[in-house]
């Protein structure tokens, strides 16, 4: 199976479960935007009922980092807490 597939094959199970048990889902962080219609990102498919409530705006751009991520061109961003600190020590 390619990983493509695959990766569909993993989708379609998340959105089924959540469709089954949507009292279970817990929206860990919510874009800002005000659009009427937002999306569910799944930032990791072990977790599959906590999800980020994304517009289509800010899921695009979101796929986008986690890609380059991937790809080794980006480094994951350090949380505000580990921010805060480095700017402490400068």
């Amino acid at each position: 199976m390619k990983m493509k597939e695959a990766r569909l094959e993993i989708q379609t199970l998340v959105q089924h479960l959540i469709h089954e048990n949507p009292e279970m889902v817990q929206i860990i962080y919510e874009c800002p935007c005000h659009v009427e219609k937002k999306e569910l990102h799944h930032w990791n498919y072990f977790e599959p009922y906590q999800v980020m409530k994304l517009c289509r705006s800010c899921h695009a751009i979101e796929h986008g980092r986690l890609k380059k991520i991937a790809d080794g061109r980006l480094k994951p961003k350090k949380t505000n807490h580990d921010t805060s600190q480095s700017q402490e020590a400068s």
